[in-house]
């Protein structure tokens, strides 16, 4: 499955737009910012938890579990294991396949959340030391009037 899909979730680059200058935002456009920041950092955790997910769905597709039993006769017979199998199970060639490009876009999805997380810490500490040097930043602009 080396494809345009493994390819582009393997490699995230460097674009044009560099990180600002934390210190020449103006208090409300770094508030901004460290916002943006922490809504893509949840946003990739999610998409990396849902790789993480089918990860794990697929590897545990491979190790078939016991067949179920009827335990006692009030129950009605379970389902046909041969028929849970053929909705699990995919070829082989396919699932190595796609183990690969999970992981890769896992391992990706990871390093890219890791520089969110930088960037967030940096506004954060940013934030931190302008409250610190003015405390009367913390409060919104009415208060503070």
């Amino acid at each position: 499955m080396n494809d345009s899909r493994t390819d582009a979730l393997a490699t995230t680059g460097t674009d044009a737009d560099a990180a600002p200058d934390l210190a020449g935002l103006t208090l409300a456009e770094l508030r901004e910012h460290r916002r943006a920041l922490v809504a893509e950092s949840a946003r990739a955790s999610y998409w990396r938890r849902l790789l993480r997910a089918r990860l794990d769905l697929l590897v545990a597709s491979r190790s078939m579990p016991d067949p179920l039993t009827r335990p006692c006769a009030a129950l009605p017979e379970p389902p046909d294991r041969d028929q849970l199998r053929m909705l699990v199970e995919a070829p082989e060639c396919e699932v190595v396949d796609l183990l690969r490009a999970l992981d890769a876009a896992s391992r990706a999805l990871g390093s890219y959340r890791a520089e969110v997380v930088a960037a967030t810490d940096a506004a954060t500490s940013e934030l931190v030391e302008r409250y610190a040097a003015a405390p009367v930043d913390c409060l919104p602009p009415a208060a503070a009037g």
